[in-house]
């Protein structure tokens, strides 16, 4: 069925009433109103952990069926716009997401990364931590606080007690990351006469995977994604905080202000439900609301 150009507007109108977060801008990039005309939301995501989520097949990058924590909260967000919009998901590696149009990460310049400036996809959901490099590229709706948790064997608790502990002693991580750029920091200032050495793998998974396999001193991880992989492995602890306490969230265009405004509401009222789908995740995943977690991670020593 085609629209008229009165019919699509009288549409458009009883949408915003039906969600009145939908303020349309028809001059931004990928705005509420080009979700509505194309009828799907296009969210990339990259998958770090098992216990966030999978794609299938396995190597899939589109026409993928995703299930897990956040692919699930991604896909109830697109749902919230009404039955007719349906999630396209394009599975992403990771530094996919930070890059420029020639596919290299620039940390210090601000653009829009190719993914989205592409519309390719209209926000990340895998979910990650604000910092200021990133920030001058993207936009951040945030989802939870959260805080890096240094994960280490338990052979090797004795010697690790403290971030003084963690210099010269190696270190699994991958690249693009805050994890890294937190190590890289410390290498150049508190720990230059003894810096960690850095070894390279490909996802949390693979950190943590390391540390039990003592090929590394220690890992860092966020405590959104250490703390459910610490039931897998018996022999790895995450022993104490480092860093400052940071927002975990969606990262949309800069440009799409309304987007970012609809998924602002949609957190919110997800917080606030205690029955809520988000809320209902945490519980499963950390015994606690998102509230209670937010707590959690504040008062992490």
């Amino acid at each position: 069925m085609r629209l008229t150009a009165s019919s699509r507007h009288l549409f458009l109108s009883l949408l915003t009433i039906t969600l009145p977060w939908a303020a349309l801008d028809q001059a931004a990039a990928r705005s509420i109103a080009d979700i509505l005309k194309t009828r799907e939301v296009r969210v990339c995501i990259a998958l770090t952990t098992a216990a966030s989520g999978k794609a299938e097949p396995p190597g899939c990058r589109a026409d993928c069926v995703m299930s897990g924590d956040a692919p699930d909260l991604a896909a109830a967000f697109a749902a919230s716009f009404g039955p007719q919009i349906k999630t396209k998901w394009l599975n992403i590696g990771w530094e996919e997401q930070f890059q420029n149009k020639d596919g290299k990460v620039l940390r210090e310049e601000a653009y829009t990364p190719e993914l989205l400036a592409s519309e390719a996809c209209d926000f990340y959901a895998a979910g990650f931590l604000k910092n200021e490099w990133r920030a001058k590229k993207m936009d951040f709706v945030t989802l939870n606080l959260s805080r890096f948790v240094v994960l280490v064997n338990d052979a090797s608790k004795p010697a690790i007690k403290s971030a003084a502990d963690l210099r010269g002693r190696r270190a699994a991580t991958y690249k693009e990351t805050a994890y890294e750029a937190w190590l890289t920091a410390q290498n150049q200032t508190v720990y230059k006469d003894a810096p960690v050495e850095i070894e390279y793998v490909a996802d949390d998974d693979a950190i943590i995977k390391a540390v039990d396999a003592r090929a590394v001193d220690f890992g860092l991880m966020v405590t959104d994604a250490a703390l459910p992989l610490l039931r897998q492995y018996s022999r790895v602890t995450g022993v104490f905080g480092v860093g400052p306490v940071a927002e975990m969230g969606w990262a949309f265009r800069k440009e799409d202000q309304d987007l970012q405004a609809a998924a602002q509401r949609f957190i919110r009222m997800q917080r606030k439900d205690p029955g809520s789908l988000m809320n209902k995740q945490f519980q499963s995943a950390y015994g606690k609301t998102v509230s209670e977690y937010d707590s959690f991670v504040q008062g992490l020593k």
